[in-house]
């Protein structure tokens, strides 16, 4: 890996790298910022980050639900109970099922909103565990 070499002052990009779990072990390894289109691309095809716990940045506590499924075409839940987007507190996941199923824009925007989100939650319980240690 090239960190050791780069400047400390300076931050440290990763760019094209960016499952949650890349994420954490690349901060533990002195990455500082990311570019990635993951949470983007895998809302565009149904794909939503669903925390499991208290998603510690420590251990995995999400997993991936793919909202096309037709287990979530009559499951009036919510999305991700840990998450306040709007996907998660103002629809249902019958109603995401049945965004995508129809082929609505607003699926995609939603889920996207929503990944967004759970990956700004990450960062910020990375942040807190890097003030903690």
């Amino acid at each position: 890996m090239s960190v050791p070499y780069l400047p400390e002052a300076r931050p440290r990009h990763l760019l094209g790298v960016g499952t949650p779990d890349q994420i954490i072990e690349a901060v533990k390894r002195g990455i500082d910022t990311f570019d990635c289109v993951i949470p983007t691309r895998e809302a565009r095809h149904g794909k939503a980050y669903i925390s499991t716990k208290s998603q510690a940045s420590n251990n995995k506590q999400y997993q991936i639900l793919n909202i096309e499924k037709s287990e979530n075409k009559e499951d009036f839940g919510v999305l991700d109970p840990n998450c306040d987007c709007e996907a998660c507190t103002q629809y249902t996941r019958a109603y995401l099922h049945h965004l995508f199923k129809t082929k609505e824009i607003l699926g995609i925007r939603l889920l996207t909103m929503h990944n967004l989100r759970f990956y700004l939650k990450l960062m910020e319980n990375i942040r807190k565990d890097i003030l903690e240690a």
